[in-house]
């Protein structure tokens, strides 16, 4: 199928979805991952807490903001930086190079909590309530972006079965258990799926809104820009008498990114905080290749599957950009996945790569051979239950 081509031109079986269809191939295969999910950091009790977890009242109660553990699972590490954006807006601690804060992190996702747990009277706001709503939100950005992604996936490919393992290895892969937790990994890759989506269908008002809200839940969603200009002048051929309004809504995605930058500049007097505050995090400038070999506070359990899976993100991202119907795809895939090399560590690299969804359009091709396809789903979900117990006993795994 060719870049430009229109949705009257796909089959009219991929114009209306039977919901059997829908919930065979996208909601049973979440429900049941969350169910087990769910089990597992039950289970994950009876494993020693980490030792090396900064707060010393919770190692020892074995929780960190409800008793309710099933709820509590899915808070942790940079989840409290999350609860500080939604309890008090954001607060600068100290120099931003040298003193951790919460600037760092981008507002859509913690104001959307606020809004959903605003209803509930202030007295009764506790963690429980928010750590809840959060999760729940989490989940339900997860469930639409697995329906836009599995639209996609078979409109770009005309093949159900790619559809279902792509939603199979996003839901399997070894963090996919963030997608359920208090971040904004999910909220992210909804927004981007919509984007491209919205792309794909040529209505580029809707995809500058998701591209624009994309940016604001985390930076590097600006990175989808480029990629959606290049989707955009595929869609007109290259002839650039053919420019039109689609074109000027897609250069005003950096908007709100701007006004929230601005808005930080007045609390920081740094219009690049954002930024600047990696530094307090050890994250520092340095070539892909540095970053690969000689990471910074390297992980003996985890740095061998960080560097593992990047190469593999990072040959599907290159496949991407000739067996997808337009480079944009790979190009915002190897744009997602080479940013983090620049940072000099690779602790939470899992976590920023997952979301990079046209990889698993490409793996979900290569998995029509039975022995890939159950390699790479008995693998990722072995290790995503391993992950998701040391998450629950605040290990830090991503």
């Amino acid at each position: 199928m060719s870049a430009s081509a229109r949705p009257t031109d796909l089959p009219s079986r991929l114009a209306a979805l039977p919901w059997q269809q829908l919930w065979l191939d996208v909601g049973l295969p979440l429900v049941i991952t969350r169910l087990a999910l769910l089990l597992v950091g039950w289970l994950a009790r009876y494993i020693a807490v980490s030792p090396d977890y900064p707060l010393e009242i919770v190692r020892e109660r074995g929780w960190q903001y409800t008793p309710h553990r099933l709820i509590d699972v899915w808070a942790r590490w940079d989840s409290g930086w999350y609860m500080s954006v939604i309890r008090e807006g954001y607060t600068l601690r100290g120099d931003l190079n040298q003193v951790q804060s919460n600037v760092s992190f981008f507002p859509l996702y913690p104001f959307a909590v606020r809004a959903l747990t605003w209803p509930v009277p202030p007295d009764l706001r506790r963690d429980v309530v928010i750590v809840l709503a959060g999760a729940l939100l989490s989940t339900l950005m997860l469930l639409a972006a697995s329906l836009l992604l599995y639209r996609l996936a078979l409109e770009l490919t005309d093949r159900r079965e790619v559809a279902q393992r792509t939603i199979r290895y996003l839901l399997l892969f070894p963090t996919a258990f963030i997608f359920s937790a208090l971040y904004t990994e999910a909220t992210f890759l909804f927004y981007a799926v919509a984007a491209f989506f919205a792309a794909h269908r040529r209505a580029w008002g809707w995809a500058a809104v998701a591209a624009a809200l994309l940016a604001l839940t985390r930076h590097v969603g600006i990175l989808a820009l480029p990629a959606l200009i290049w989707l955009y002048f595929d869609s007109i051929d290259w002839q650039p008498r053919r420019v039109g309004r689609g074109l000027l809504w897609l250069l005003l995605v950096p908007t709100g990114l701007l006004l929230h930058l601005t808005w930080l500049y007045q609390l920081t007097g740094d219009f690049l905080a954002p930024i600047r505050v990696q530094q307090s995090y050890d994250r520092t400038l340095s070539w892909p290749w540095q970053t690969w070999l000689n990471p910074i506070n390297p992980n003996m359990a985890m740095t061998p599957l960080e560097r593992f899976f990047v190469l593999l993100f990072l040959f599907c991202a290159v496949v991407a950009l000739v067996r997808l119907p337009s480079p944009g795809y790979g190009l915002y895939a190897l744009a997602l996945i080479l940013v983090p090399l620049f940072t000099g560590t690779l602790y939470g690299t899992l976590r920023f790569i997952m979301v990079a969804f046209p990889v698993y359009i490409i793996l979900a091709q290569a998995g029509r051979r039975p022995w890939v396809d159950q390699s790479l789903q008995f693998g990722m979900f072995a290790l995503q239950i391993f992950l998701m117990v040391a998450w629950s006993q605040f290990y830090w795994v991503t």
